[in-house]
């Protein structure tokens, strides 16, 4: 199973594009370079009389940008698919909590309804509870 990198969508198998974003499959997410210095990534302009000087630092700031990038989208997959484990999980258990309770009411309901008499209907022979006055079936008064 495989999930889209770019928004996270389900993807068919053999797909070529995620047909909810469109990204292409297969494809890296891009990496958009910050603008600025976010958090001491980007060197500081001080190297504006040696031209030489900042264009290496800037290279060495995007290097390891791509190098932080690739390491997430290694991560991403499995995470997604744990995060889905641990919910479907958590699906699965809130249904067999629901069916357990549903099974628990079937049963008190049975033996409640177990204590009401059944009538037949003298016209069609259907069966009906001792508190209807007239036949579900075929709608004549029962006796």
């Amino acid at each position: 199973m495989a999930f889209c990198k770019n928004c996270g969508n389900k993807l068919k198998d053999g797909a070529a594009f995620c047909i909810n974003c469109g990204f292409k499959v297969g494809d890296k997410m891009p990496v958009q370079m910050p603008r600025g210095n976010v958090h001491g990534m980007m060197p500081e302009n001080n190297y504006a009389d040696e031209p030489e000087m900042a264009e290496l630092l800037r290279d060495i700031a995007v290097g390891k940008a791509r190098e932080v990038n690739d390491r997430f989208q290694e991560w991403l997959p499995g995470a997604k698919e744990n995060a889905m484990s641990k919910y479907r999980n958590f699906k699965d258990k809130l249904a067999e909590e629901r069916n357990q309770l549903m099974e628990r009411r079937n049963s008190s309901q049975s033996r409640s309804s177990n204590a009401v008499s059944i009538k037949y209907c003298s016209q069609c022979g259907a069966q009906n509870s001792e508190e209807y006055a007239f036949c579900i079936q075929c709608g004549a008064p029962l006796e």
